[in-house]
């Protein structure tokens, strides 16, 4: 109960005992008037927030690291009163993600829409919503608010970091390291010629030295050459 309420309330009752111990035609006048005033605003209080719907646009469920998560509000009223103001209070647990808002004089069968965008700094999941709605009457007597539940997420990925920097020294060798391992596999690395040998498919059959040797040749081949690159995160940093 606001301190506005509750100085209101007291007149109110202090003026109907002062009307009715006095008599006198002004004190029940006052008495009246706060009588008005009061049920007044109580009912516009408690039609403040009818026929007022708020819609949220999320324009992707998925943001990276240093750019932006971006959404859009919609309030709209259709009722055939205006709505003298409203306010709109957000949950969301994604940091820097400042969604609340007043609205002022929204009028009959009219919205209001506006874009909120906010730089994504950490990497995780967050929520989006819930909300409350906050209305009441234009003395700031009453107020009135309804809660909406409905939710959503947002995946923020890690920063991507441009390696272009990077020159390991396996990169001035031509291909890489050289492994020297035999493989099964065909490769582009042909290591040595041998005999032809049982489940040899043929494909590996070298005709030339085939032709020479007069008895079927198979090529060995080795693993492509590579470079081992070892990248360690700091999972404190971020």
């Amino acid at each position: 109960m606001s301190s506005r309420l509750i100085f209101l309330l007291g007149t109110f009752i202090l003026a109907w005992v002062l009307a009715f111990n006095s008599g006198h035609d002004l004190a029940f006048s006052l008495a009246y008037l706060l009588t008005i005033i009061l049920l007044i605003s109580y009912g516009w209080a408690k039609l403040s927030l009818r026929s007022v719907y708020l819609r949220r646009f999320t324009r992707t469920q998925r943001s990276q690291v240093g750019q932006h998560a971006e959404e859009t509000f919609e309030v709209r009223n259709r009722s055939i009163w205006p709505k003298l103001w409203l306010e709109i209070e957000d949950y969301s647990n994604l940091p820097w993600h400042e969604a609340s808002r007043v609205v002022s004089s929204l009028r009959r069968q009219s919205s209001e829409r506006w874009q909120i965008r906010t730089p994504c700094t950490e990497r995780g999941r967050f929520r989006l919503g819930p909300m409350v709605l906050r209305s009441g009457d234009p003395l700031g007597i009453f107020h009135e608010e309804q809660e909406l539940t409905a939710t959503g997420m947002i995946v923020v990925y890690p920063l991507v970091v441009d390696l272009s920097a990077f020159d390991p020294s396996v990169s001035e060798l031509s291909g890489g390291e050289a492994r020297r391992q035999r493989t099964y596999q065909v490769t582009t690395n042909v290591a040595t010629i041998r005999d032809y040998a049982p489940g040899d498919s043929f494909n590996r059959i070298h005709w030339p030295s085939t032709a020479r040797a007069r008895r079927l040749m198979a090529t060995e081949f080795e693993l492509d050459p590579t470079a081992d690159i070892w990248l360690y995160i700091d999972l404190y940093e971020g």
